[in-house]
């Protein structure tokens, strides 16, 4: 499964908006018996953000994602007769900051 929430908050007095959108997802395991087996474990992701316009052509905006730093995990493994393979696989969970200066034109 996957769930996602999100919210988004205007600022008026700030000019701008500030929201986060967090997605949670669920352990994932698929077998073919005695031929194959994989299993992904579950996560939850974290993104934040600040947008405050300077002018009505352009913005200011803050980006910070995967804040809880979650990573993916994961473990395959297949069979044929006697002969047995295994793949293990881990992406780190990397944080980010972006300060970015958007225009419209």
């Amino acid at each position: 499964y996957q769930l996602t929430l999100g919210h988004d908050q205007s600022l008026p007095a700030w000019k701008g908006s500030v929201g986060f959108l967090i997605q949670f997802y669920g352990r994932v395991k698929s077998e073919v018996a005695g031929e194959q087996w994989a299993s992904t474990r579950a996560r939850n992701v974290l993104d934040l953000y600040a947008l405050r316009k300077l002018t009505p052509n352009l913005n200011l905006r803050l980006n910070l994602q995967n804040v809880l730093g979650a990573d993916t995990r994961r473990y395959e493994s297949a069979e044929d007769g006697v002969d047995t393979w295994l793949l293990s696989s881990e992406s780190q969970g990397a944080r980010s900051l972006l300060l970015s200066l958007e225009g419209k034109w």
